[in-house]
């Protein structure tokens, strides 16, 4: 399961368990007194409201952490290329991105595949064999 996938898991699960309370008094109101529906009503405006404290701080969670894996990502990217790049002739590596600082550059200014190759391969030497899974 992806990061991303939990972090959906982890919003949708709680506004679930808040409908199904918001349906449940729904279900009793009829039975409930004045004082109880306003104390249930009270209650659960409380939890909607620690809902969405929950899922603004979760959303800021995601964010902090993607921000932090981009960095790493730049880092590793900057620290590949200053390796590898002393015995090329390359004096400045450009990023790019879409719609960015860079609007044109011919395909013979391209080293995406040669880096991506590169940064693949010094991944796969750096990350831990597989776990052998015991079949039955």
């Amino acid at each position: 399961m992806t990061v991303v996938s939990n972090w959906k898991k982890k919003l949708r699960a709680v506004p679930g368990a808040l409908e199904n309370e918001v349906v449940a008094a729904q279900r009793q109101a009829n039975t409930m007194t004045l004082e109880q529906a306003q104390l249930t009503e009270q209650t659960l405006r409380r939890k909607e409201q620690e809902l969405i404290r929950y899922q603004n701080a979760l959303g800021q969670q995601f964010a902090e952490s993607e921000q932090k894996k981009n960095e790493e990502l730049i880092n590793n990217i900057t620290k590949y290329l200053e390796k590898h790049t002393k015995d090329k002739p390359y004096k400045i590596v450009f990023g790019y991105s879409k719609g960015g600082g860079i609007l044109y550059a011919a395909n013979s200014f391209d080293i995406t595949q040669e880096v991506l190759k590169g940064l693949n391969e010094e991944y796969q030497a750096t990350k831990p064999a597989p776990a052998a899974k015991n079949k039955k």
